[in-house]
């Protein structure tokens, strides 16, 4: 008897939406399903305002002696690499004068220099916009921009640099920057396909916004029929995991509408500022575990990010404090702060750790990077970046280490490395080869 096959692009509907599914065993052919690869995701996280060197930078090349600031980072070491020396040369002054903010943040992925203007905006191609190139048409959304903070590209936001360039940190080509979703609720919304926008739409209206596991849930039921037990657990932890985000996320949406208060710079979904990045990074690994996407950008915060009140026993603003002028104060604020923001990126590596993607556990399957616009919050500088990247990338990265490039290596050389993973080239931007000992 023929094997009954699930096709790859199956979405379970109802009325009003249709809900990507994760991967099943029912949807791989019987001969093949070993041999399939795992689909490879890539993540950029931005953090603003660079780190606090001496407590950032591990003690040692031998091995990974996590420092005060990567402390966090401990429960998932064998998971991370710490890469040191790391220079965006796109970033540098050259003959621009001031705006390290802004002309990092438009270079963080681009490695280009941009255009000092609020009106000619110029820069280039980012990283994740070549790599999404390469999966055009092999997921449902091409690519996923998110962040924290909300903001327009026009404008002067640093020192004579539009906002476009502050604001974004992904881009389609050397004048389009392509904006980020700040609501996670939204985001999580776009993998929920609207079969009926008007039905959904007067639902919102009169407050009455269906889950969409019970918008879909006799599609699910009879889906569930003619799975094996394997794949009715997988899908029954995923309508779990989906069920209790959207609960999550569509409550504090009603909090933030009934006039809640929350920290900081008043949010779009609703909660304190650690509920809203952590919500989005559920977001995240949810898109990346059913291959609604394989490239995503997040920004925590925009180019020198002033926000303030979001580090448990800091009260100043997290650009004020980054010009620590070797302030001992300022330099123990900014410390926390920058521990803080690498925890977040723990969470996130440790959910992709323990998430299933079908193939096995995501954090294999993944290739995450964590870093800021510029090194030394007090400098400015663009060389000896804080980079820490997060996953094997189908078995390619080992982990738990510490590697030293030789100084002033171009970050693009990390990024030509990701490109020719997929296919994309082996040269990005000015890289002057792929980085030597990230890939086994």
């Amino acid at each position: 008897m023929k094997r009954w096959q699930l096709s790859r692009r199956t979405f379970l509907r109802g009325t009003g939406a249709m809900l990507a599914l994760p991967l099943l065993d029912a949807m791989l052919p019987a001969a093949a399903k070993a041999q399939t690869a795992p689909p490879l995701r890539f993540l950029f996280y931005y953090v603003p305002c660079g780190k606090r060197v001496d407590s950032w930078t591990p003690s040692s090349a031998n091995g990974l002696t996590l420092s005060p600031t990567l402390q966090s980072l401990s429960n998932v070491k064998n998971h991370i690499n710490v890469i040191a020396n790391l220079y965006n040369h796109g970033a540098s002054a050259q003959a621009s004068g001031a705006g390290d903010h802004a002309r990092g943040t438009a270079a963080f992925l681009t490695c280009m220099h941009p255009n000092k203007s609020d009106t000619d905006i110029r820069n280039g191609v980012s990283v994740d916009q070549v790599i999404a190139a390469k999966y055009q048409g092999q997921t449902q959304i091409r690519s996923m921009q998110l962040g924290l903070e909300a903001g327009g590209n026009s404008g002067n936001c640093d020192s004579g640099y539009g906002c476009a360039y502050t604001n974004n940190v992904s881009w389609a080509d050397a004048t389009t920057p392509l904006s980020k979703k700040t609501d996670a609720l939204d985001a999580f919304d776009d993998f929920v396909l609207k079969a009926d926008e008007s039905a959904l739409a007067r639902a919102h209206a009169l407050g009455r916004r269906q889950r969409v596991v019970d918008l879909v849930r006799e599609d699910t039921k009879r889906l569930e029929n003619r799975l094996g037990v394997r794949d009715r657990q997988k899908l029954d932890q995923y309508m779990t995991s989906v069920d209790e985000l959207d609960t999550r996320l569509t409550t504090q949406r009603a909090d933030l509408e009934n006039g809640a208060v929350c920290q900081g710079t008043t949010p779009v979904s609703g909660g304190d500022t650690l509920s809203r990045v952590r919500n989005m990074i559920d977001v995240m690994v949810l898109a990346m575990q059913c291959d609604v996407t394989r490239v995503i950008t997040y920004m925590r915060g925009n180019g020198g990010s002033g926000r303030s009140g979001f580090t448990p026993g800091v009260s100043e603003g997290h650009h004020y404090l980054s010009h620590h002028e070797s302030n001992r104060y300022k330099l123990e604020q900014y410390a926390k702060v920058n521990a803080w923001d690498v925890a977040q990126f723990a969470y996130l590596v440790q959910r992709m750790a323990e998430t299933d993607d079908g193939h096995g556990k995501l954090i294999d399957h993944v290739l995450a990077f964590y870093s800021s616009e510029i090194g030394d919050g007090d400098r400015h500088n663009h060389d000896r970046l804080p980079v820490v990247v997060a996953g094997h990338a189908n078995g390619q990265v080992p982990g738990g280490r510490y590697i030293v490039a030789p100084d002033r290596t171009p970050i693009a050389n990390l990024f030509a490395t990701m490109t020719n993973m997929v296919g994309a080239g082996t040269r990005f931007a000015d890289s002057t080869g792929l980085l030597s000992g990230l890939v086994a």
